[in-house]
């Protein structure tokens, strides 16, 4: 799921350096953000350690990864950082919702969502595997598949990941077969930005309202090939009231994008009474049998400061 701010874990085990790695394994990305004493802290931090990096958000999917996680890394020396985009009003409510309770955790502020977008870890939950060299191990993403959430099958990779590092072995986890190729690109418009091949963004400005207000977005993907494209379902994160195909004026969640044509994607999401938060929406178009997206929407609702 993705969240109306989203939580970033990051747990140091103190295993000793790292094995010998394999050269194709790529650096982590870097970070630097502030935690609730508002002390700056990176991930240079992390050197010598076998770092964890989950990201979370506070719906059901990533509590119940964080949990998993929980119970099963308190057999290890663990040093626990978890960063949530939002203000620091909104991360001390998820650090007293934390299921570790009064253990380790140091949590990080990170407003701009700059590590989820740096690990292209949306939509949460997702879990990172990082070695003492700063190497990027093992990511959820590519491993689990990008829309897996079932805690025991990421807690189960996460650990196998550090059993390698900590044994000196090379990574062991191969990817998951990346399925459908995406072969829809979105149409930019004025308000709607292209992030990358297959991403279109749109930052929306909460209105100022004593009552709860629906906002509404359209977007257009282009079939660029020249055979059919079959959208089988389009997947929304929490903070998504509704997202759909638009086949005329009516609302579906499936339909077939003809060579050359284009299809539009409706989503609308609530906004809370005076809302002065910050949180992120995405919506995907999935064909059957795959997690790898056809198309991905990225909403930011910025509320009043």
């Amino acid at each position: 799921m993705i969240p109306n701010a989203v939580l970033l874990t990051a747990a140091c085990l103190f295993w000793g350096p790292p094995g010998p790695q394999n050269d194709t394994v790529q650096l982590a990305p870097t970070f630097s953000v502030t935690d609730l004493k508002n002390e700056r802290v990176d991930n240079t931090r992390f050197r010598g350690r076998t770092t964890v990096l989950f990201v979370f958000c506070e719906c059901r999917e990533c509590r119940l990864v964080a949990e998993e996680w929980s119970r099963r890394a308190r057999s290890a020396v663990v040093q626990t950082f978890a960063c949530y985009s939002g203000k620091t009003d909104e991360v001390k409510k998820m650090a007293n919702a934390w299921p570790g309770g009064n253990d380790s955790t140091r949590f990080l502020v990170d407003p701009k969502f700059t590590i989820a977008e740096k690990y292209r870890a949306l939509p949460c939950p997702a879990a990172f595997v990082i070695d003492g060299s700063g190497r990027l191990r093992y990511s959820s993403k590519e491993t689990a598949g990008e829309l897996e959430s079932d805690p025991k099958i990421i807690v189960d990779q996460i650990l196998d990941s550090v059993s390698d590092i900590k044994s000196g072995r090379p990574v062991t986890l191969a990817p998951r077969a990346a399925g459908a190729k995406k072969t829809l690109v979105p149409v930019e418009t004025s308000a709607n930005i292209r992030r990358d091949d297959h991403t279109i963004s749109n930052v929306i400005s909460a209105p100022r309202s004593d009552k709860e207000a629906t906002v509404e977005r359209q977007f257009q993907f282009r079939n660029p090939s020249r055979a059919p494209v079959r959208i089988d379902q389009v997947v929304s994160s929490c903070g998504c009231s509704d997202a759909g195909l638009l086949i005329g004026e009516s609302m579906a969640s499936s339909g077939t994008v003809l060579p050359g044509k284009s299809v539009r994607v409706r989503v609308r999401l609530k906004v809370a009474p005076n809302y002065t938060g910050q949180r992120s929406v995405q919506v995907w178009l999935l064909a059957k049998g795959t997690s790898v997206p056809l198309g991905c929407i990225q909403i930011e609702v910025h509320g009043a400061s």
